[in-house]
């Protein structure tokens, strides 16, 4: 059985690079966080997030603490944390999840500008979609869609959407002036690769020539300052596919397992 499988605090990260790999999505943030203590990114870094999922829930803005000033990796990591249902309890305040990860890190503005590479049928929340939605709640009963509208206009971010990576591949000039002006955040959910929605089971994954094709293309799209791998499992189809992904992707990024260690 993988150590991944049933441990969803299970880490590593590529020894002597910035490369980090996690069970479920929501240690992306913690990920991003200890990079910018160590000064690999910087503020408004751009993200490209790769996933059959948007990921962009907005509550989890309202973490206790998450906006103030992260002083440790371990604190990094404490925000990042999932609630254990396994307790038999319910959670008695928000915390980081697999799907609200990306606003907080746009709300401290480690994230600037982000490029959603997703299928899902969802509508981002970008500039247009937030001016509507305050429009419509003239009393702001929603004022935490004004707090996200108000930090995209004021630091000048942008929210842009593609479908596929080919249709990003197809789009790139419209955005390699940023990626060449800012750090950049390469964020890659394994569960792009899985066109079905079973959950844990009946995958429907995209053919090996494909996944390798776009890994590849990912690789050498820019030299990345820091990359960020979800394993997702049960979005993948199960632990086999899951740990077929993964193979896929170490080797078309050129890292051997045996360089993988605990973060």
């Amino acid at each position: 059985m993988n150590e991944w499988k049933n441990n969803p605090a299970w880490r590593k990260r590529q020894k002597n690079k910035s490369v980090y790999f996690m069970r479920d999505h929501n240690y992306a943030f913690s990920s991003w966080e200890i990079e910018r203590l160590k000064g690999k990114i910087e503020l408004n870094s751009t993200l490209i997030h790769v996933d059959s999922h948007l990921d962009d829930l907005p509550e989890a803005i309202e973490i206790v603490g998450i906006l103030d000033k992260i002083n440790s990796f371990e604190e990094a990591i404490k925000l990042g944390e999932k609630f254990d249902y396994s307790r038999g309890t319910s959670p008695d305040r928000i915390y980081m999840h697999i799907d609200n990860f990306i606003w907080p890190a746009i709300m401290r503005n480690t994230v600037g500008n982000v490029i959603y590479i997703s299928d899902d049928s969802k509508t981002e929340l970008n500039k247009k979609k937030l001016r509507l939605e305050i429009e419509k709640d003239p009393k702001n009963d929603k004022p935490i869609v004004r707090k996200l509208f108000e930090n995209l206009l004021r630091y000048d971010k942008n929210i842009s959407r593609l479908k596929s990576i080919e249709d990003f591949e197809q789009s790139i000039n419209d955005f390699l002036l940023n990626l060449e002006l800012s750090k950049t955040i390469l964020d890659i959910d394994l569960d792009y690769f899985n066109d079905s929605d079973s959950f844990d089971s009946n995958p429907k994954l995209r053919s090996e020539e494909q996944i390798i094709k776009n890994l590849q293309y990912l690789k050498q799209l820019t030299n990345w300052d820091v990359i960020t791998v979800a394993l997702s499992p049960e979005y993948c189809g199960g632990e086999e596919a899951c740990n077929y992904l993964l193979d896929l992707f170490l080797t078309s990024f050129k890292i051997d397992k045996e360089e993988l260690i605990d973060w």
